[in-house]
């Protein structure tokens, strides 16, 4: 079995967090998320999930214990945020928050959930 590669700019994530980097994890996906993420570079890294790839492909055992955000960026996907949530807290993420692109076009959700790792016994982490 092989070792699921991290995302693009995963690399550059964990070894922020690792250092004490001041603000938490970010992912993002969408047609936005690489643009996104070059921008916010010089601030700190936004790990990509392409979208031509499963998130599901991809470790992200670097949020072990951590509360994460997910930014949509570009559409509206919720399946694909759904599965990227799932891809996160399975590696360990203690929650995921998304935030969708405020300035889509179209209508917006009309609940905005939060993705929680539970315990066995049901609890929330």
């Amino acid at each position: 079995m092989t070792r699921k590669p991290l995302p693009p700019f995963g690399r550059e994530l964990a070894i922020y967090l690792l250092s004490g980097g001041r603000s938490g994890p970010f992912v993002a996906i969408g047609p936005g998320a690489w643009s996104l993420a070059r921008r916010r570079q010089a601030c700190y890294p936004v790990a990509v999930i392409p979208c031509d790839r499963d998130p599901l492909d991809f470790r992200f055992d670097f949020l072990r214990g951590l509360p994460a955000v997910l930014l949509e960026v570009g559409c509206f996907d919720t399946d694909r945020l759904e599965r990227a949530a799932l891809a996160m807290l399975t590696d360990g993420a203690q929650r995921v928050v998304p935030i969708r692109d405020a300035t889509l076009a179209g209508p917006t959700p009309q609940s905005w959930p939060i993705y929680v790792q539970e315990t066995r016994d049901g609890r929330a982490a």
